[in-house]
């Protein structure tokens, strides 16, 4: 989306904020969070850390209107701008402190696996939220179009000046808002890996990274390949074998892939249809069974509407329960 070597290119944004190239920091800002999800799509967590960190400074630098010369510390910027927004204090300042002394260590210290969980967690916990509440108290634009009136059910039913507000593409933004609600679902269990949370919005982020560098011959080859369909389908009737009692799914992450699921053989003696593992065949996503909390999130409208049929496909009353 540029024309010249001067406009701001983003990729992940519908609806850039407007005057965005009159305050340089915020379009910086922007761009570090753009590079922070492309560093979640390549499972590169402890440097998505220090970009969405980065994201923070320019946003806050961009309203405070400081300018490059400036050397004042973040955590004196953050009490600044704290004292000035009242909203900002539904991220503590423990929190805070938390992140930024993470971040410190992690931009030369750390490196993926070892720091995945701790900067997934914290990118959870504290540097997506955070961020949020940055740019809707600050700037008055939304990464998650529904906090902008929370019973509008569709993106589509926002008035044209609230969907100017709504700036992250629908996908992403669904994916996002997963993440976060996995995490809160399991902070409190120590025994599960939070870096599970983050794994849909990674995989979409990266498999939009791949489409994106696609040549249009190699786009066009993938549409009409009949091999693709005998692939696929090779590849279901492997995952059935598998995984076993298995049900299908449409794929939550590319929404258009059949997703192989296997279901927990106890459960559906008990008329609960639970999803322990899944792999899709068309985009790859695959989450085994430590990550289920979030496949049966990811899931659940499906599994609602499909839960008589299913339970009847394995001789279960669906009465039951």
């Amino acid at each position: 989306m540029t024309n010249n070597s001067d406009e701001l290119t983003l990729n992940f944004f519908r609806v850039p904020p407007p005057g965005l190239t009159e305050k340089p920091p915020l379009a910086s800002s922007l761009q570090s969070f753009e590079t922070c999800l492309m560093l979640v799509g390549l499972r590169r967590y402890p440097a998505a850390l220090v970009a969405c960190g980065t994201a923070w400074e320019s946003a806050i630098k961009a309203k405070l209107g400081i300018g490059p010369e400036d050397t004042t510390a973040i955590w004196q910027l953050q009490e600044r701008i704290r004292s000035a927004f009242a909203a900002l204090v539904s991220v503590s300042d423990e929190d805070e402190r938390e992140f930024r002394k993470t971040r410190n260590q992690i931009v030369h210290f750390g490196y993926a696996p070892k720091d995945d969980e701790l900067c997934a967690s914290l990118l959870l916990k504290t540097g997506f939220p955070y961020l949020k509440v940055l740019y809707k108290e600050l700037f008055g634009f939304y990464l998650d179009w529904r906090e902008i009136l929370p019973e509008r059910e569709q993106l589509s039913a926002l008035t044209s000046s609230e969907s100017a507000k709504a700036s992250l593409i629908p996908p992403l933004t669904e994916h996002l808002r997963n993440a976060l609600r996995a995490y809160e679902h399991v902070k409190a269990k120590p025994a599960v890996e939070k870096v599970h949370c983050i794994a849909a919005l990674s995989h979409y982020v990266l498999t939009s990274l791949q489409a994106s560098t696609m040549s249009r011959s190699e786009l066009a080859t993938l549409a009409v390949s009949g091999q693709t369909w005998e692939a696929e389908d090779e590849v279901t009737r492997k995952l059935d074998e598998h995984f076993r009692p298995s049900e299908h799914f449409t794929c939550p992450v590319c929404r258009s892939g059949t997703l192989v699921a296997e279901l927990d053989e106890h459960d559906l003696g008990e008329a609960t249809v639970t999803v322990r593992r899944c792999e899709c065949v068309e985009c790859g996503f695959r989450m085994d069974s430590s990550g289920s909390y979030l496949t049966n999130m990811l899931l659940a409208d499906q599994v609602v509407a499909r839960r008589a049929e299913i339970l009847r496909g394995y001789g279960v009353d669906g009465s039951k329960a």
